[in-house]
């Protein structure tokens, strides 16, 4: 009798034992699909954040102005760099102007392309619609981001607006560099045919 109650004992610890290795077995499997989950989730996450598409690019772009250079207070504004992406069309701007006197762009500053606006939202460099002061070299660069003008855009014209407080003699027509004429893609430097 006491074997037999020796043995059920063994016998409910071997099942107890078979049970719970079984539950733990369970549990591991269940870790191992979180785990996999969780690691293609990431993985995803990294290809999807790594493919956004790099914007098309005009290096040294075709710029034409109606300012007066006769004018030593004229300000010289060289459009040299134009990026365009998916959320925003950045123009860089070198400007010459004579140390410590001011420029100004207006709020109303846009970008003009196939008869359709596109407002400034910002600059860096200098605030919009505030006089800014220039540094004792009397250079300073300035990038403009603008709402996005569609990527099969040619050519626009930079404008400081229409107001009566706005200075037209700050129209510049922009084109792509004239060494390419085939339309630009994403991730696209364009550049001018000079000094190839």
């Amino acid at each position: 009798m006491i074997n037999k109650q020796k043995v059920n004992k063994i016998v409910d610890l071997i099942g107890f034992l078979s049970l719970n290795l079984q539950r733990k077995i369970q549990n591991i499997k269940v870790m191992k699909r979180i785990l996999c989950v969780l690691i293609a989730a990431i993985w995803l996450c990294t290809c999807w954040a790594g493919n956004g598409k790099k914007p098309i690019v005009w290096e040294q772009p075709v710029a034409e102005s109606n300012q007066l250079f006769n004018d030593p207070f004229q300000s010289q504004l060289n459009i040299y760099r134009v990026e365009f992406a998916d959320d925003e069309t950045r123009v860089f701007m070198h400007i010459t102007f004579p140390p410590h006197y001011w420029v100004k762009f207006v709020k109303e500053t846009y970008l003009l392309a196939d008869g359709k606006k596109y407002l400034v939202k910002s600059c860096d460099g200098l605030k919009l619609d505030e006089e800014h002061y220039m540094p004792s070299s009397g250079k300073e660069d300035v990038v403009f981001h603008f709402a996005p003008l569609p990527k099969k855009t040619r050519k626009f014209d930079f404008l400081e607006g229409d107001g009566k407080k706005t200075s037209r003699y700050l129209a510049s027509r922009v084109s792509i560099p004239v060494s390419n004429s085939s339309s630009p893609r994403f991730g696209e430097t364009m550049r001018p045919a000079i000094g190839r």
